[in-house]
């Protein structure tokens, strides 16, 4: 059953009291209610001049009636018409309030109920409802499938949410502040079980600094940096990185002076007393041994100093990390 309407459809009537109307036939120049189809609903107009009724109607062929399914508007106070003898017109109509139009403001508003795109037999149709279990007014896109309502819930957030498990992006998807948030629980970065693809985070540009920033614990499994590999054509390179139980730093290099001066950033970032030093002499046997240090430089002894060093130590701008810990 579906409500239909259609142009220059009059009859006439002569039923009595309130119950369904019988009709008379066509009057000349008009189509029949036989055009809105058996079983299917529209919207009429009855009257005789005096009295009048506007409402919903149920036509059916058999006996060609329509029944009177729903009252809208009537000269009895909206209900049902108590009609006595005599001949009425009984029409198709448009009642005011079931019109869609724009308001002296130019906007279109629906008061209740729902915009549908598709015929009402078609329960995948799409849906534009006004969600009403919901604290704020928002807005509800549904088929038979699920919905997603769309709208702010409160004053800090607009809220996007669906009845699914997942919502679905076919391409990019750009932030103007260039933020995502995590509102409750982890914020993971995950791709289907069955896919090949890789998860890249780029800016898609290229910079003499860094691309991309984490404020905060990085963790992994594994880390490692791939590049096209600098001789063989059609490679790539793979490193993994060097681990171990702190965050620690390092400078390495060649001296033949008996101090080596540290960069000057490294008393503000390195905790002197976990600087640990390794020197290896260059040609020959020299002697060479750590006379002295702090976060400043340091002093060597030996003769005729020529030797590569490293010199490692754990960051005192963060706090040392847990190396064994319960899940």
């Amino acid at each position: 059953m579906a409500l239909v309407l259609a142009d220059r459809v009059k009859e006439t009537t002569t039923t009595t009291g309130t119950g369904t109307y019988t009709l008379a036939g066509a009057v000349t120049g008009f189509e029949s209610f036989g055009s809105i189809g058996d079983s299917n609903t529209t919207y009429y107009c009855c009257t005789d001049g005096d009295d009048f009724e506007v409402g919903i109607g149920t036509y059916t062929s058999s006996g060609t009636t329509l029944a009177r399914t729903t009252i809208l508007q009537s000269s009895n106070s909206d209900n049902a018409v108590n009609w006595t003898s005599g001949t009425r017109t009984i029409f198709c109509t448009i009642p005011a309030e079931k019109l869609v139009f724009e308001d002296a403001s130019g906007n279109i508003v629906v008061s209740g109920g729902e915009i549908s795109m598709g015929p009402t037999s078609d329960t995948n149709r799409l849906r534009l409802i006004e969600d009403t279990q919901q604290t704020n007014e928002v807005l509800k896109i549904q088929n038979d499938i699920g919905h997603c309502t769309i709208g702010p819930q409160n004053s800090a957030y607009n809220h996007f949410v669906t009845d699914r498990s997942a919502n679905y992006f076919n391409t990019e998807i750009q932030l103007g502040t260039g933020v995502i948030r995590s509102y409750s629980g982890d914020f993971t970065l995950r791709r289907e079980a069955s896919s090949t693809a890789r998860i890249r985070i780029t800016d898609g540009e290229t910079h003499s600094d860094q691309n991309f920033t984490v404020s905060g614990l990085l963790s992994a499994t594994t880390k490692s940096f791939v590049i096209d590999h600098p001789t063989k054509d059609g490679f790539k390179l793979r490193h993994g990185s060097l681990e171990g139980p702190e965050n620690g730093v390092y400078v390495r290099g060649r001296t033949r002076e008996n101090i080596i001066e540290l960069p000057d950033y490294w008393k503000g970032l390195v905790d002197e007393d976990s600087v640990t030093i390794n020197i290896t002499p260059v040609g020959r046997d020299q002697g060479i041994y750590v006379e002295s240090w702090d976060n400043q430089r340091i002093v060597l002894a030996g003769t005729a100093i020529d030797c590569f060093y490293t010199i490692y130590g754990e960051r005192k701008d963060v706090d040392p990390f847990e190396v064994e810990y319960e899940e």
